[in-house]
């Protein structure tokens, strides 16, 4: 084979794989990367440090990401996009803003997301990561309401929760609770304080603790009550950056990082429960071989 062939077919076959690296590339945003949001939420969600403030406003990404924030979430997402050779770049946002953003397209993921069908209707559900049994926490002051025993006792309070936020479906679907939303959590919290709203509800019992002390609201108590409900944590893709069939791909492959172990070494790295894949709760279904996806409309 002469060189001058060789150099033919080394171009050719560089053409190719270059060609099959940007038909993996789905985002839209610059350089390709992924654009995902954090808030805070210990612990799985993230470990926030002292310099979180300072990139507040920035999209983070690379070594700098180590000194922001961690855990199993962020290290499976920026896994699963290197699969396809992208960066993740990411935001710290109110989860009221990033699910609008998310929705709109401007974000492409989020993580650690309810399903709830109306939320279907805009974010495709890859999972769930995440299955366990969940609880519903109300604070609220009990000087001035008494304590909340059973859910009953809700029927004549306001609630309180941030906008774009799920808690278990027997609370936000009950025609006789009422909820009010708020631009952020702490609004929310700033609410109950003044008695705009009664209680304020969270499915995080160790956010809503610290977020009462960072408050400066120890007037405010958790209730006996917490309300049952079985929690299936998914990791949301936005339809306006991804077709069906993409995060079907993107299904799959976390579903291959259950089977491998990756998950597993991912949790125990944390030193958090490992969680268990339940296909059965699969809100897409499976496609068999992961193939490159497409940017074509």
């Amino acid at each position: 084979m002469t060189k001058s062939l060789k150099l033919i077919i080394a171009t050719l076959v560089s053409f190719v794989v270059f060609g099959l690296i940007n038909h993996a590339s789905f985002a839209s945003s610059e350089n390709q990367a992924v654009k995902a949001a954090f808030w805070h939420y210990p612990p799985g969600l993230s470990n926030c440090c002292g310099v979180v403030e300072e990139y507040s406003s920035n999209w983070i990404s690379g070594p700098e990401l180590d000194f922001v924030f961690s855990g199993p979430w962020r290290d499976l997402i920026q896994n699963v996009f290197k699969q396809f050779g992208q960066e993740v770049k990411w935001k710290r946002i109110p989860f009221g803003e990033a699910f609008d953003a998310v929705t709109k397209g401007d974000i492409d993921v989020i993580p650690n997301l309810f399903f709830t069908e109306a939320r279907s209707q805009r974010v495709w559900f890859v999972g769930p990561i995440e299955v366990e049994d969940g609880y519903v926490n109300f604070l609220l002051n009990k000087e001035i309401h008494g304590d909340i025993t059973k859910v009953e006792d809700l029927f004549d309070l306001i609630l309180a929760n941030e906008i774009n936020s799920a808690s278990g479906p027997g609370i936000d679907n009950n025609p006789k609770i009422r909820i009010d939303r708020f631009g952020s959590r702490l609004k929310a919290l700033t609410a109950v304080k003044s008695r705009e709203a009664d209680v304020l509800i969270d499915t995080n019992l160790e956010r809503l603790l610290e977020m009462r002390v960072t408050s400066r609201a120890t007037q405010l108590t958790v209730a006996t009550y917490r309300y049952p409900f079985t929690s299936k944590s998914y990791l949301g893709l936005s339809r306006k950056s991804f077709k069906k069939e993409e995060a079907m791909k993107i299904e799959k492959l976390v579903e291959n990082m259950f089977d491998d172990g990756t998950v597993a070494l991912i949790y125990k790295s944390y030193e958090l429960k490992i969680p268990t894949y339940k296909r059965q709760f699969s809100r897409l279904g499976h496609v068999r071989k992961i193939t490159p996806m497409s940017t074509k409309d």
